[in-house]
């Protein structure tokens, strides 16, 4: 990685973790009680833009600051499975295990999707 490509992440990588902190505090003002759905939904999202710029053919500045670094802080697996097993009692640790696969497939589903979609379009 170049010198260039890694300030562009670091530039991107804010303004992802920016807007991911920004949509998760309004997802809990709006009183949604189970924030491991909204983080999954932000991940979700952020793998469907990534296909949608990989298909895209960008330069490899424009991928390092859009993919590498504003999806990159967008989408969070830390946060998600904090709250995946943090927000969950003991008892329901098979059913977050299934909600984790189903996040995972949701995910490689939606960057598959994105990736097809511009490459059908271009």
């Amino acid at each position: 990685m170049t010198l260039t490509a890694a300030v562009l992440s670091a530039i991107g990588g804010g303004a992802g973790a920016s807007v991911r902190a920004y949509v998760l505090a309004e997802a809990e003002l709006a009183g949604v009680q189970r924030l491991d759905r909204a983080i999954a939904a932000v991940n979700v999202i952020g793998s469907t833009l990534a296909g949608m710029l990989l298909a895209a053919g960008l330069s490899p500045a424009l991928l390092a600051l859009l993919l590498t670094g504003v999806l990159g802080g967008f989408t969070t697996l830390s946060s998600w499975i904090s709250a995946l097993t943090t927000q969950r009692p003991p008892e329901e640790r098979t059913r977050a295990l299934l909600w984790a696969a189903s996040d995972l497939l949701a995910g490689l589903a939606g960057a598959a999707a994105g990736y097809w979609v511009v490459s059908a379009l271009g």
